[in-house]
């Protein structure tokens, strides 16, 4: 028989038998918080215990640690025919379930500041399947994070080989402990078992895919120790193929655009065959924003009369108008802006223009009679004048400058996860359990290994069944174990291995924790140059207007010649008249009395 002792807290270490303590049993599982518990009779239910909450405990089997854990639970029994403490330990995946897991994420030193610098802060909403720096990491890179972390807070455990690597979705949760990121990965390799070895100090944490799992065989036709056999296949869980669809919606300028990318494995395989495994998975978009700007011009054309008095309405009440010599300073310039505006990142010039040129026109012999019998006007002389305006040229012609403002990229696709997810589901499980009774327990089977049965079908003697969960009671020797899929993770039906798609919470700040701030609207930039308008300093002088009839020969007409002024000022102006007795008002164009 072993020698079973425990060392308390105080590195006190006595037998069981020396410490008074009897009805030792070990409970493990895949996933989930060992426990060891033991009792005490005959120890005063109300008495001071033999080991405190919080306290860590060690137990040896013949010198090898075979468990060490924390005192969560005291329970005490008081009854009239006898009474006692009995005590329950935890096992390290109790700290996990206990500790709220953090990520760091990039802030800004100083908010009023964008130019501070970007510090870490830890912060407990968190992006499964991302670093710091916004880079995808694997399965195995995330786990180790979450255990570092755990080590990092002082937790007692040290980490072993962690074996699955898929490429994950990024999953954004909120205020997790270590242990539901754990599980959340490992949801994506349903088959991986994660486990304690109690032989080192602190204990290690493993986590292997099904496959690399060690085997031990247990023989079900010599009797001891096998008592009872429950066994199933579970066809129902035995997937043909599997095929994620990759649903990502990309935003631009506001518009959103969706595309689906299909990851199949097996790829020859029909994706609505019996027992495909379908899954739908959005992932989040990118957010692209364009700043887009639209010009008008038209050509400078000095030499064109039209042109001339669009620039210069007054030309309009001239007759027989001609242009020429026209020149623009700078010439490098030759269309004009009309609408728009020009920045400097269209990589076009534009700027004032200054345009002359030389005007003649006709005007009458004799304003009082300026038509012939004909109704033709008589031309007395031409004359030539100087006139000039400005405009904003530009090299641009009419079209649509657009650049990229801003972009956040999309979530990139996993790679290769119908594959990872296909290697777990796609090998028929088996499921049940068994019983053994033994002089002693022997401990063989546990998390982390797996089990064939010789003696029955063949099939059984290669079926590699994971080992779920085991309770082992030291003093009877018996041992109960549970095989095939983690029914405690819901990955024992199909609506379990969808569950993991349904509850995952795409993440939409993806950049945010690598750039300490959220993604949003482009920011936007002042105008450049804007279109000119009536720009002329003053551009020719019109010291005689006359305004007459459509038709010659006849009407009246109205003549304002600034030389009949005799310097004077006219204007409208407002002045009392009588009119048959009675005082009235009127306005007149005429000068100050003098």
């Amino acid at each position: 028989m072993s020698t079973w002792t425990l060392r308390d807290a105080h590195a006190v270490e006595k037998t069981l038998a020396e410490w008074g303590l009897a009805g030792l049993e070990r409970k493990l599982a895949n996933q989930a918080t060992d426990r060891v518990s033991f009792r005490s009779p005959g120890s005063d239910y109300d008495g001071e215990p033999l080991f405190a909450y919080g306290d860590t405990v060690q137990i040896r089997r013949d010198g090898a640690l075979w468990f060490a854990g924390r005192v969560v639970k005291v329970p005490r029994v008081g009854e009239a025919k006898a009474e006692g403490v009995r005590y329950e330990l935890a096992g390290p995946w109790w700290y996990l379930e206990d500790l709220v897991f953090q990520q760091d994420w990039k802030q800004l030193q100083d908010f009023d500041d964008d130019a501070s610098g970007l510090v870490n802060v830890p912060r407990s909403r968190v992006v499964i399947g991302q670093n710091v720096d916004g880079e995808k990491i694997s399965g195995a890179a995330q786990i180790a994070e979450v255990l570092n972390f755990a080590i990092a807070q002082g937790r007692p455990l040290q980490i072993g080989t962690i074996e699955p690597d898929a490429d994950l979705p990024w999953d954004e949760r909120q205020d997790p402990s270590c242990a539901e990121v754990i599980r959340r990965v490992l949801r994506w390799t349903p088959d991986a078992v994660a486990y304690f070895d109690y032989t080192t100090t602190p204990p290690t944490f493993h986590v292997r895919h099904r496959a690399s799992l060690p085997t031990v065989s247990v023989p079900i036709n010599q009797g001891e120790p096998v008592q009872s056999v429950h066994l199933a296949p579970r066809h129902d869980l035995q997937r043909s193929v599997v095929v994620l669809k990759y649903e990502q919606t990309a935003t631009v300028n506001g518009a959103e655009f969706t595309q689906i990318v299909k990851d199949q494995y097996p790829p020859d395989v029909d994706e609505n065959a019996i027992g495909a495994l379908t899954m739908t998975m959005e992932l989040s978009g990118g957010n692209a924003t364009f700043q887009t700007q639209r010009i008008t011009t038209s050509p400078i054309q000095e030499n064109s009369v039209n042109w001339w008095k669009e620039k210069l309405p007054w030309l309009k009440s001239l007759g027989n108008i001609q242009i020429s010599g026209g020149t623009r300073t700078p010439d490098d310039k030759p269309n004009e802006l009309k609408k728009g505006t020009i920045s400097a990142w269209m990589g076009k010039e534009s700027g004032l223009v200054e345009v002359k040129a030389n005007l003649s026109y006709e005007r009458w012999q004799d304003p009082d009679s300026p038509y012939d019998s004909t109704g033709n006007p008589i031309v007395e002389k031409k004359s030539v004048v100087s006139i000039v305006t400005r405009v904003r040229g530009t090299d641009a012609a009419t079209q649509s400058f657009s650049r990229l403002r801003r972009f956040t990229p999309g979530e990139p696709v996993p790679v290769g996860l119908a594959q990872q997810l296909y290697a777990s589901v796609g090998v028929l499980p088996y499921e049940g359990k068994l019983l053994l009774k033994e002089e002693e327990c022997s401990g063989g089977l546990r998390p982390g290994s797996a089990l064939h049965l010789t003696g029955g079908r063949s099939e059984w003697a290669t079926m590699h069944a994971v080992v779920q969960h085991v309770e082992e009671k030291i003093d009877s020797g018996e041992t109960q174990i549970e095989f095939g899929p983690a029914k405690h993770l819901g990955a024992d039906d199909l609506l379990g291995l969808l569950r993991v798609n349904r509850t995952r919470v795409t993440t939409y700040r993806a950049t945010e924790r690598s750039q300490g701030k959220p993604s949003g609207k482009a920011e936007m930039e002042g105008v450049d140059d804007l279109p000119v308008e009536n720009a002329s300093p003053g551009a020719g002088k019109t010291s005689r207007l006359m305004l007459l009839a459509e038709s010659g020969g006849g009407g009246g007409k109205v003549t304002l010649d600034v030389a009949d002024c005799d310097d004077k000022e006219l204007k409208v102006r407002e002045i009392e008249i009588c009119d048959e007795g009675v005082a009235k008002k009127i306005r007149v164009l005429c000068s100050e009395p003098y």
